[in-house]
């Protein structure tokens, strides 16, 4: 692998309706379908395209969904990622054994939608880069006994539009 000669190479990954339940827990992750690919035909490493078509699972009842798409990661990178659902912080104690120590809590919402070349955001030809969407955390919380680790807030938002980001805070 001498400068530009890289050997061809591919990934692909695919799983279709997956569950994943700890024995004992009262919820699970249901519907997991991901579809995923890495590849490159050789040659320049730039050539490598990532290509996650589908991820989507539903946690505790709460569905959430995420694709990304990436090419040319050296020269200049090109991309489009999507993420939509909500996850509930404070169900993942029902889906994996945090143990006694710590505590989440709030819940998480995203419908984000990105896409652009790197080169666009570094030379601030933001018209370039498409974008799009808000995430909200409200009443989230996280505790761990352990080391004295506490944290707290009623809630903090982003939005994303072409022209602007509206950043909001409830403490």
């Amino acid at each position: 692998m001498a400068g530009e000669n890289m050997p061809q190479f591919g990934l692909t990954l695919g799983v279709k309706d997956a569950t994943l339940n700890y024995e004992g827990m009262p919820a699970s992750v249901d519907g997991i379908n991901i579809g995923a690919s890495v590849s490159n035909p050789g040659g320049s490493l730039d050539k490598t395209i990532i290509d996650l078509s589908e991820f989507r699972l539903s946690m505790a009842g709460n569905p959430f969904k995420a694709a990304l798409y990436a090419s040319t990661p050296i020269s200049d990178l090109n991309f489009k990622a999507t993420a939509d659902g909500t996850v509930h912080l404070g169900k993942i104690k029902d889906i994996y054994p945090l143990g006694d120590s710590i505590t989440l809590s709030g819940i998480v919402t995203a419908d984000l939608q990105f896409a652009g070349r790197m080169s666009d955001i570094e030379k601030r030809k933001l018209s370039e880069y498409k974008r799009g969407g808000n995430t909200n955390c409200r009443r989230h919380g996280f505790n761990d006994e352990r080391f004295a680790c506490r944290r707290s807030e009623k809630g903090a938002g982003f939005g994303f539009g072409q022209s602007h980001v509206v950043v909001s805070a409830r403490c």
